[in-house]
């Protein structure tokens, strides 16, 4: 009998050491949400029979319990007591900061009779993660080692949580940077291209001003000369014919720099690092895209 006693020991602490190891590999590969939550509940159920479990967080918003996943009906008692950190004897258990162990309770849940009741907070360097309850129907269901391997899987639970929460976080943050930094690059070239729009834009203005109004000028003087000396030296005649049509040329290419979406720079020649704007594709750049 001793020695039978003994390995169904050896038995259990292995069982137990291996639950251990499941916890922290789940929280290790899984994200913080209900249902790895609800995994954790199970692998509890391999070393610890109950009914119902339920685990709750303390949100960083409120500071208050909330429910975070369960397995079975939500386990509490008392639940329309308030304390510090909310409702019921969950409350209660991570205020004082210690486990609670009633094995000859008659409570019904929603129906479903408690006769046996556990429950542990999770602490993690002195600050509270949360709380975990176990519940069974019959009566002196959970045992002293019971409570005792609740109090070592809630400390387990609460570090695995605390760093798979942590981990979350940082992703979420690396995340949000890396958008961040692409918007910064986006808003930053469209800054540089609306930077060269109105460069094109004040230098169109500039030769229009600068250009246009003389040509006028250049262009009606030759137009009215042609009108006025019709039966002129014909050399003369076609030196203002090509004086009007050259005007006129020029101002096509001043009304190219106006309609200019977009600079389009090339070089000017081969082997030399002069650039010329490309009137054409910068009128079709714009539209193109």
């Amino acid at each position: 009998m001793p020695r039978r006693k003994k390995a169904v020991t050896t038995c259990q602490l292995e069982t137990e050491l291996a639950l251990l190891y499941d916890i922290s590999s789940l929280v290790q590969l899984s994200p913080p949400n209900r249902e790895t939550f609800e995994n954790l509940l199970k692998l509890i159920g391999k070393v610890i029979d109950f009914r119902a479990a339920s685990l709750f967080l303390v949100s960083p918003e409120t500071g208050q319990l909330a429910e975070s996943a369960s397995v079975g009906q939500t386990v509490d008692l008392i639940g329309f007591v308030r304390f510090d950190m909310g409702m019921g004897l969950s409350a209660w258990v991570a205020k004082e900061k210690r486990p609670i162990m009633l094995n000859n309770l008659r409570k019904n849940i929603s129906g479903a009779q408690t006769r046996s009741f556990i429950s542990a907070p999770m602490i993690f360097k002195e600050e509270l993660i949360g709380v975990i309850n176990l519940s069974h129907d019959q009566p002196e269901s959970f045992t002293n080692r019971d409570l005792q391997m609740i109090g070592i899987i809630a400390s387990q639970a609460a570090l695995a949580i605390e760093r798979m929460i942590y981990e979350y976080q940082l992703k979420k943050i690396n995340t949000e940077l890396r958008d961040a930094n692409l918007k910064l690059q986006e808003a930053q070239a469209k800054l540089v291209e609306y930077e060269k729009k109105q460069l094109a834009a004040d230098m169109a203005a500039t030769i229009n001003h600068e250009i246009n109004n003389p040509l006028a000028i250049i262009s009606g003087n030759a137009q009215f000369l042609l009108m006025t000396m019709k039966n002129s030296n014909p050399s003369i005649l076609k030196r203002l014919q090509a004086i009007d049509k050259e005007a006129a040329n020029i101002a096509q290419i001043t009304e190219k720099f106006r309609q200019m979406d977009k600079v389009v720079v090339e070089n000017y020649i081969r082997g030399d690092s002069r650039k010329v704007i490309n009137l054409r594709k910068s009128m079709t750049a714009g539209k193109e895209c």
